[in-house]
């Protein structure tokens, strides 16, 4: 017996287009907003916020390890930054991964587009030493109101390493899991041993087994 498959389109009550700022409480503006962007990739994120936000914001920084990403990410920043007039304490970027402590690392690029690009501990010859910082080493007790994270499998040790921050100022978050299938309930257990008061949303973001996000707020 022959088998054919037949594509399948998503259906709309199971993804949500609108990554990252599906919830309306991720669209409210305030010039006050400090915005983390963990694995800026090319500033996509970034742009996406500030077309949101209308500008808005008192600070956006974005963490990109990836040097070919981050090159890509300068440039759209530089270009942003002359198109809605902002000022340059007020976005910047750093050459950073993320982690829950602050060590040299390495980078293992996703040739293709970069998209994929991962933090490992073992060098070999296809790796790019890397610093990671952790956010609450970083932030030195600066208040932030949203944190974004995409960064292939190091989002727990992220929040980990932002445990003081996120106690303290309990900042709108919106972490992918699906990178490892125990994230789906460690992190939401992490997050809600930090800060019990925490609402949570899950929403997937594509036609395919990615970008499922945990929004917390």
């Amino acid at each position: 017996m022959k088998c054919r498959v037949i594509p399948c389109l998503p259906d709309e009550n199971y993804v949500s287009w609108d990554s990252y700022f599906v919830n309306p409480a991720f669209r409210a503006m305030s010039q006050n907003d400090v915005v983390i962007d963990c694995g800026a990739f090319v500033g996509d994120t970034i742009e996406k916020f500030i077309w949101q936000h209308d500008g808005y914001a008192k600070k956006i920084i974005g963490f990109e390890p990836d040097e070919h990403n981050f090159a890509a990410l300068a440039r759209r920043t530089a270009r942003l930054k002359a198109e809605w007039n902002i000022r340059d304490e007020a976005l910047s970027i750093y050459p950073y991964g993320l982690s829950d402590i602050s060590s040299v690392q390495y980078v293992h690029r996703d040739q293709a587009t970069g998209i994929g690009s991962t933090i490992v501990r073992e060098a070999d010859s296809s790796t790019q030493e890397v610093r990671t910082v952790s956010l609450d080493e970083f932030l030195d007790g600066e208040k932030v109101t949203f944190i974004k994270a995409d960064i292939e499998s190091y989002e727990y040790r992220m929040i980990k390493g932002a445990e003081k921050t996120i106690t303290e100022y309990r900042p709108r978050l919106g972490i992918c899991i699906y990178h490892n299938a125990t994230d789906f309930y460690s992190i939401p257990l992490l997050l809600k041993e930090l800060v019990p008061e925490y609402k949570f949303m899950l929403r997937h973001h594509a036609a395919e087994l990615a970008d499922s996000v945990l929004y917390a707020w």
